[in-house]
């Protein structure tokens, strides 16, 4: 053999398995994935551990897997005619897929250690694009324009209906200073410095400007 083998049984269990893909992206855990080809299942495998679990099935005879833009996941089947694909969700808008805030292996600045049914978790908020000062985004990236962009909000206060407050929160803003849900949260109420709670209807320092800082570098783009 030209190579070295290192680990001859790296997994098992598999009856017959097909192409091989590693998430680099890291939307899928950043592991190995894989089809079976006789269970007609997809694969994923852990690139520590070695062990394998079921990420899907439903296929006729599934060969190969690739991950493609945006770290989408496509699989081949080749009796069925058909390409699947399966793009990472984020059932609570915040910017960061659920699979990375659910991962355990996905770092807090990489949107880990978050609730993917929860907002208000990742304080991502609206800015200008560079160039662009009457346009709005939320790029998935706290860096420097989110503290600034909360900056000058200090002091913006009304009354939250909290229930509407994710709804007004995923609107664009109107102008740079006045009041917007986007912007609020309410203090701590978990064991990391972003778990916060709603908004609590006024933009201050401990729980806005702070809170905003401490997630500085944070990314889920």
């Amino acid at each position: 053999s030209a190579g070295n083998v290192l680990d001859p049984s790296f997994a098992s269990g598999m009856q017959r398995p097909g192409g091989l893909a590693i998430d680099e992206v890291g939307w899928f855990g950043g592991d190995l994935y894989t089809t079976d080809i006789d269970l007609g299942q997809v694969l994923r495998i852990d690139l520590l551990s070695g062990q394998v679990t079921v990420f899907a099935t439903g296929f006729d005879t599934p060969i190969g897997v690739a991950f493609g833009p945006g770290g989408a996941l496509f699989v081949s089947d080749v009796v069925a005619e058909e390409v699947w694909r399966f793009t990472p969700t984020d059932k609570d808008g915040d910017g960061c897929r659920d699979v990375a805030e659910i991962e355990p292996k996905t770092g807090a600045t990489l949107g880990g250690g978050r609730n993917p049914n929860y907002f208000w978790d990742f304080y991502d908020v609206w800015t200008h694009p560079p160039g662009q000062p009457t346009a709005w985004e939320r790029n998935k990236v706290i860096n420097l324009f989110d503290i600034l962009a909360v900056a000058p909000r200090f002091g913006a206060a009304t009354r939250v209906d909290k229930p509407e407050a994710l709804a007004a929160a995923l609107i664009e803003p109107t102008d740079d200073t006045s009041y917007h849900a986007g912007y609020d949260r309410g203090p701590i109420v978990g064991a990391n410095p972003w778990d916060r709670a709603p908004p609590d209807g006024v933009i201050n320092i401990p729980d806005d400007i702070l809170g905003v800082a401490a997630q500085f570098g944070h990314n889920c783009s």
